[in-house]
């Protein structure tokens, strides 16, 4: 009896850790071009379980035959997705906006706070074209490799004049990191995502690009409207102003849990102790579906061994 029940709670955690990484492999992929795909193998998949179940062996054993050849063109065609997943899974905070907790702001970095705010809104009123990444704990040694070497101290006016539109950089992003100008001109990632608004150009997809493959905080000023914006963790927040600059730095810093958030078409700033994506109930649904059907199948196919 204390068995039976026993086995049947290990049953139920079973499912609920599979439906778990399904659902968070569902927000990983959600609003990509890969997500299409997922949806045609999970339909495939759900038609080879219910041929077996229904007996249609010719069916059955045509898509069987078939899982191989469909896992090594995903893993081929969708390489860019799967390493963003990656690399989202092995970083170390998964949630929380920023770096850390408490004020963890060093005087070179409230300088540098200082420098690019006033950077950031004289670039806004000139209608300046600007890139500016922060680099947090993941590295962005590839990203600084495709630009120009600066290793600069950070000034307002420097970083005005690798922007100016004449400049053979400005097109590009400029990184920072330890506080320094590591990089100008260098080549982002854009973004796969297929809702972004579509009045976002290159500049504003490319930011979004590197926030989904890393923790930057990436700074962003449109070259025809002179709007700011930020983008972090995939998400882009529009017309920011003085004040959001200032949380948006002190939430990359961890002061007192400060995080950027969307409202409406703005972003505004918080006070919260920790940021968590959440999805919809379908998402849940389907997550929970999946698993229950992935389990029958699993059980169905152990029972029937031999030796268990």
């Amino acid at each position: 009896m204390v068995w039976s029940i026993l086995k049947g709670l290990i049953s139920v955690a079973d499912v609920v850790i599979v439906a778990y990484g399904i659902y968070r492999l569902i927000l990983a992929l959600k609003n990509t071009r890969a997500m299409q795909v997922v949806k045609g193998v999970l339909l495939l998949f759900f038609c080879y379980l219910l041929s077996g179940w229904l007996h249609l062996d010719a069916v059955n054993w045509i898509l069987g035959k078939s899982w191989s050849v469909i896992l090594i063109g995903i893993a081929i065609i969708f390489q860019p997705e799967l390493r963003s997943l990656l690399e989202r899974l092995g970083r170390v905070r998964q949630f929380g906006f920023g770096l850390g907790g408490g004020d963890l702001r060093t005087a070179a970095q409230t300088r540098m706070a200082k420098e690019i705010s006033e950077m950031l809104l004289s670039a806004s009123k000139d209608k300046i074209g600007v890139l500016l990444v922060l680099e947090g704990k993941i590295s962005l040694g590839a990203q600084i490799n495709t630009g120009v070497p600066i290793d600069g101290e950070i000034s307002k006016e420097l970083l005005l004049n690798l922007y100016f539109k004449n400049s053979p950089l400005h097109d590009g992003a400029v990184i920072i990191r330890n506080e320094r100008i590591a990089a100008a001109g260098c080549i982002m990632p854009l973004t796969a995502k297929n809702n972004i608004d579509p009045s976002l150009g290159t500049r504003h997809r490319a930011a979004i690009g590197i926030s989904e493959v890393s923790d930057a905080l990436v700074f962003i000023v449109s070259e025809e409207t002179g709007v700011i914006s930020i983008a972090q963790k995939g998400t882009i927040y529009r017309d920011i102003k003085a004040n959001g600059i200032a949380k948006a730095f002190d939430a990359f810093y961890g002061v007192d849990g400060y995080e950027v958030r969307q409202k409406g078409k703005k972003a505004v700033t918080k006070h919260s102790k920790r940021h968590v994506s959440r999805g919809t109930w379908l998402d849940k649904g389907v997550s929970v579906l999946l698993a229950v059907l992935l389990w029958l199948y699993v059980t169905d196919v152990v029972s029937n061994i031999p030796w268990w």
